[in-house]
């Protein structure tokens, strides 16, 4: 039968301990035939178990690599709602109402936070933090409560001016750098960083950066409540 070890593997042992091959013995004149039957039907039913096994193996993986399949095309569709998103919220930024903050005395650097409402409704929050070295800048986005977006710049220092992300002044040649995070039900589902090439987000340290950029959004949004 395909697929099953059968009784062509089996040996048997004459008298004089000498070993034939079971298709090779006149099995009904076997002292131990009934032996053989017991060998054979757990051979068979051995076989029988593994193969079940195996295709469930083959059911599980394919369920997963569906799975993963689906999740990668639900991301992508995401993406691209939050980047629409992402835009209409930025040509609508100058009718916002603005609340800001200033908390440099609850940090280690000279941090300035703005948020921008249409009417009770929070859209966006940008803190900036400024060094010496340099500045970084952070844009949260929310829709209707939620984090989805969150737009990132480490910038030449504030003497030095850097109008948009490539742009040079007449004194030296400084680029902006940029990492774009895409969120769903606050869990980082896309980042994509300077050079727009998506980064492994399932490393620990990559999803540990999500984390963090989470819990420091909401932590901006208590802060700067109408």
């Amino acid at each position: 039968m395909p697929g099953f070890m059968t009784v062509d593997k089996l040996y048997c042992f004459n008298l004089s301990g000498s070993r034939i091959p079971f298709a090779e013995t006149d099995q009904s004149s076997l002292p131990g035939k009934h032996y053989v039957k017991m060998i054979n039907t757990f051979v068979w039913c051995f076989n029988f178990t593994m193969m079940k096994k195996i295709k469930f193996s083959c059911v599980v993986l394919i369920f997963l690599l569906c799975k993963a399949g689906l999740s990668l095309a639900q991301n992508d569709s995401l993406v691209k709602v939050n980047r629409v998103k992402y835009q209409q919220f930025r040509n609508n930024k100058e009718s916002y109402e603005i609340t800001k903050a200033d908390l440099t005395g609850e940090t280690n650097e000279n941090t300035h936070s703005t948020a921008y409402y249409e009417g009770n409704d929070l859209k966006i929050i940008e803190v900036i933090y400024l060094a010496g070295n340099g500045h970084r800048q952070i844009e949260y986005y929310f829709d209707k409560e939620n984090l989805f977006f969150a737009l990132e710049r480490n910038q030449p220092p504030d003497k030095i001016i850097a109008i948009s992300k490539g742009q040079e002044n007449n004194t030296e040649n400084i680029t902006v750098i940029e990492n774009r995070y895409y969120f769903y039900k606050d869990k980082l589902i896309c980042w994509y960083d300077n050079e727009k090439k998506e980064v492994d987000i399932s490393l620990e340290a990559h999803s540990a950066v999500g984390t963090e950029l989470i819990g420091q959004a909401y932590k901006m949004k208590e802060k700067l409540k109408k």
